[in-house]
């Protein structure tokens, strides 16, 4: 039922809901994804040859709003993830990206951007050089 709704969902198997903390991030998702699943199985969650990567930015001058909103609507379809804070002229808020869509709320404490990327055969060049492109 989840892959008709989402055919590259990733789906890890679990008891009572539970799942090892390990499998949240990009390089542990990719070896349970390995562990104990068919070929079958593997290649509906992600191309059998994907590449998972995760990179991170971190910046003390603050981005152009607009410009960052542009940014984010036109990465990757290979970039499944984005978290972290981003400096902004007016302060500080917190991102949340998850497969194209993305949520900017403003965040009390004063913070440098610190982002955090997550995804499969992306070159980091090419999401950081448009970003580098946002700053004031």
């Amino acid at each position: 039922e989840l892959r008709q709704i989402n055919p590259y969902a990733a789906i890890v198997p679990t008891r009572d809901g539970a799942i090892d903390a390990e499998c949240f991030y990009s390089r542990s998702l990719a070896r349970a994804f390995e562990a104990g699943a068919s070929e079958h199985e593997h290649a509906a969650h992600f191309p059998a040859d994907s590449q998972f990567v995760d990179f991170t930015f971190e910046s003390e001058t603050a981005l152009d709003e607009s410009r960052f909103r542009e940014f984010l609507g036109n990465l990757p379809d290979r970039l499944w993830r984005a978290k972290g804070y981003v400096r902004l002229p007016q302060g500080s808020a917190f991102l949340n990206y998850a497969a194209g869509r993305y949520s900017l709320e403003p965040w009390a404490a004063d913070q440098p951007t610190r982002l955090v990327f997550i995804g499969t055969d992306v070159k980091p060049e090419e999401v950081l050089g448009p970003l580098r492109g946002c700053a004031l």
